[in-house]
């Protein structure tokens, strides 16, 4: 985030007492327009999983165990942003997360005793044109042992439960 003295496009005094305009900007990116605000970015804590697709990371949160940390959009030259925004969380039936998978723009969390699915996207830096829809279940009897299990490929995603493999 930078500031620019006496260069805001807004001249009205009420607004722009001090004749600041505020902008943030990446490495990749110029500055946004002087009414957009990008989420504030914010170091996520421990992880348990973690997968890509749509262009972001999608993170497990260890500590909030039904927590899903869908990253900023990824930029070049730009480490991932998480913001706290964009989090949503899984619902509690079922125990609790135990890893996270893609297929295709979809998300899959698996947890002890259930699946969910999330599609959509999350929105954009600046936090707007979410499309996310709400975590479905997509199977209410089988869940996954550990994160360590589910393998992500061309055939989609495998995983292993209390009941055996599944593809």
């Amino acid at each position: 985030m930078y500031f620019t003295r006496g260069q805001s496009p807004d001249p009205n005094p009420e607004y722009n007492a001090l004749g600041f305009a505020v902008y943030s900007a990446t490495l990749s990116a110029g500055p946004l327009p002087w009414f957009a605000t990008e989420l504030e970015t914010s170091a996520p804590a421990a992880l348990l999983d973690i997968t890509s697709t749509q262009n972001r990371l999608w993170a497990l949160s260890a500590e909030k165990r039904n927590t899903v940390l869908p990253s900023k959009p990824i930029q070049p030259t730009v480490a991932p942003e998480f913001a706290t925004e964009l989090e949503f969380i899984v619902p509690s039936e079922g125990g609790d997360c135990v890893g996270i998978a893609a297929i295709d723009d979809k998300i899959i969390v698996f947890k002890e005793r259930r699946i969910f699915i999330v599609s959509g996207d999350p929105g954009d830096a600046l936090g707007e044109g979410s499309s996310l829809q709400t975590p479905r279940m997509l199977s209410g009897d089988v869940g996954c042992v550990s994160a360590q299990s589910i393998v992500e490929g061309p055939f989609g995603v495998a995983f292993q439960s209390q009941r055996g493999f599944y593809a």
